[in-house]
C-alpha cells in the first residue's frame, strides 16, 4: 500500500525539492521504524523539513530517532535539534506564556525545579501525561514521576488539590 506512494514521490523528487525533501525524510523514517539510526541522515533530514515549514515534522523525525538511538552522543544531538526545531514553531499558550518563560521567572524561589515548572505549565493547561511527554520529548511514565515529586514537594493531598497549588506556584509575581 506505501509502496505506489514512494515510487510517486521518489519520481516528483527528480523535478521538485519539497518532493525531494518529502522523499529523504520518508527514507529516514523507515530506517529509524527498524531500527537502523543514522543520526547524520536524520539530522539533515530533520533540518531540511524544517527548511521548507515542516518544522513540527522535523522535530518529530529527530526525536523518534533520538528514542531509538544506541549511541549516547547521538542520542544528544538528536534529542537537541528535536528541541531546538519544536522551540522555533511554538505558540504561546492561551494563557499568554510559554511554559519556557513560565518556567525562567520566579524559578529561584519556587520549590519547583525549572523542568518540573515546565511540566507543571502543561499539565494546568490540562494536557494528558502522553502529551506533555511528547511536547518535552520524555516518556509519559517520566512525567508521571515528576509530577508524583510536585505532589509531595508541594504537600497535595489529591489531583485537584495539586492543580490548585501549581497554578499559584506558576502565578507571575507581581
Amino acid at each position: 500500500m506505501l509502496r505506489p506512494h514512494a515510487t510517486a514521490l521518489v519520481t516528483a523528487a527528480r523535478t521538485s525539492f519539497y518532493a525531494a525533501v518529502l522523499a529523504d525524510a520518508g527514507r529516514s523514517w523507515l530506517r529509524i521504524l527498524v531500527g537502523e539510526v543514522d543520526a547524520t541522515a536524520v539530522l539533515t533530514a530533520a533540518e531540511r523539513l524544517a527548511g521548507i515549514g515542516l518544522t513540527w515534522d522535523g522535530s518529530r523525525l529527530a526525536g523518534q530517532a533520538a528514542a531509538r538511538a544506541v549511541e549516547a552522543r547521538d542520542r544528544t544531538c538528536l534529542l537537541q535539534c528535536a528541541r531546538a526545531l519544536a522551540g522555533e514553531e511554538e505558540v504561546s499558550p492561551p494563557t499568554g506564556r510559554e511554559p519556557a518563560k513560565a518556567a525562567a521567572k520566579g524559578a529561584a524561589t519556587s520549590m519547583l525545579s525549572t523542568r518540573e515548572r515546565e511540566i507543571a505549565a502543561l499539565v494546568v493547561e490540562g494536557r494528558t501525561y502522553r502529551e506533555v511527554g511528547g511536547k518535552l520529548f520524555i516518556s509519559a511514565k517520566t512525567v508521571e514521576h515528576h509530577v508524583s515529586r510536585m505532589r509531595q514537594r508541594l504537600g497535595a493531598s489529591n489531583r485537584s488539590d495539586l492543580l490548585a497549588r501549581l497554578r499559584a506556584e506558576l502565578a507571575p509575581e507581581e
